[in-house]
Order: C-alpha cells, then structure tokens, then sequence
C-alpha cells in the first residue's frame, strides 16, 4: 500500500471516529441539560474514547466532576491533558488557561493562555487567547465573570465566522427582530449569555449597541448578565 493511500485511509478513519465523538458529545450535552449527569457523564467519557485528542471533550469532563464534587478525579484529568505528557497538543494550554479562569487563579489561567501564544502563536484560537488574557489582566476587570469565559471558550477558533453571521443577522429586520426577542425570553442562563455575547460580536453596529445599553439598564436583569452585556459593549469599542 502507497504512502498516500495510507495516509487518505486513516484520514478516513480519523474523520469517523470524529464524527462517532461527536454524537456522542450530542448526546451528552442535552442529558446534562435534562441535569441527568451521571448519564453526561457517560456520554462524555464515550466521545472520549473515540477521539481522545479533543480537548473540548476533556473540558467537559471536568467541568462536570467540579460541578459533581470531584475535586480529585477533576484536577488529576486536566493534569493528563496540561501538558504533562510529551503528547501535549497547543489548545490543550489554552484549555488550561479556561479551566483556572473558571476557578479564579487567575496567575494559573495567565500563565497556561500564555504558553499557547509561545508554542502557538500563528493557532487559530490566537484571537480568543489575547481576549482572554487581556480579560484577565487584572486591570481592567477585578472580578472573573465565568459566562465571558465559558463562551469564549464555546465558540473558541470560530469567533470571526460568527461575527460575519451575527452582521448579515442583524442588517436582516426579521433577524433583528428574532435576536431581541430571544433576549428577553424566559431561556437558560447560558443561552442568555450566548446571545449577548454575539451582540458583542458587532462591531461598530449602532444596533447591537442600542440593544445592549438599554438591556444592562432593565433592573430584573441578573448581574452576572448585565456584567456581561457590559463586556460585550467594551468589546465593540462602545463610549462608556
């Protein structure tokens, strides 16, 4: 068998096994909306087994067991996939850098982000990791709002495509309209936070601005949200 056909065959394989992973993530995920964690859980591990490079899979992972109360089993699976193996792969430091912002040591979550950009520097998750480390400057932000960081991480090497999607929406009356609606429905907290932060993601639209000043001023919105929305108005270059 040629070199190529060899390679074109595990290409293959390797796309399978993806797509097998992310069933399985599918999966997963609408169990631990139902809050059936044990059986996430489950699912999770599953993905893992079929694409165990996947660094989203590991966050999920642990971020499951840290809501489970598995401090152990928590730390020891970010420490498999941290870099502690000669078979550390870029984003895994980037996922490092999330999964420390999501507990607050911040000096940790720095310095992991950094080591993306030293070992990464042309990566695609480039534009996400500099967010977050000006985030998490100290400067400018003494507080972590995790939503900011879980999305980031959500939507992590994928932020300008959407941004282009969020624009050809909002230029759109009935996608405009869809949008707003969406905001002040009664839905789960990270949906909430999912769609202020693609507000934030227009840039220079007079619009998204509107939308998010008058939403912050609304006093039955949750702080953590209007933190958020105030954020996503810094992110767009917004007048204080």
């Amino acid at each position: 068998m040629s070199k190529e056909r060899e390679k074109k065959q595990h290409e293959e394989w390797r796309r399978a096994k993806s797509e097998e992973a992310r069933e399985h993530l599918q999966k997963g995920s609408l169990y631990l909306y139902q809050q059936r964690t044990e059986k996430a859980l489950g699912q999770f591990q599953e993905a893992l087994a079929k694409d165990p490079q996947n660094t989203y899979i590991h966050y999920n992972i642990a971020y499951m067991l840290k809501g489970m109360g598995h401090e152990k089993e928590k730390i020891q699976a970010f420490k498999e996939i941290l870099g502690e193996s000669e078979n550390s792969f870029p984003e895994n430091f980037f996922q490092g850098g999330v999964f420390y912002a999501l507990r607050e040591e911040l000096q940790k979550a720095r310095l992991y982000l950094q080591k993306y950009l030293d070992t990464n520097p042309r990566g695609k998750l480039y534009l996400e990791t500099k967010e977050l480390l000006r985030y998490l400057s100290g400067e400018d932000h003494p507080y972590v709002n995790p939503a900011y960081i879980r999305i980031c991480n959500k939507y992590a090497g994928e932020i300008e495509s959407i941004r282009e999607k969020v624009k050809e929406k909002l230029d759109c009356p009935f996608g405009r309209i869809a949008m707003l609606e969406s905001l002040y429905k009664e839905l789960e907290d990270d949906t909430i936070s999912s769609i202020i932060f693609l507000y934030g993601l227009a840039t220079n639209s007079p619009v998204s601005e509107r939308v998010l000043r008058q939403y912050i001023k609304n006093s039955w919105v949750k702080e953590e949200h209007k933190e958020l929305a105030l954020l996503a108005l810094r992110d767009m270059g917004a007048e204080e």
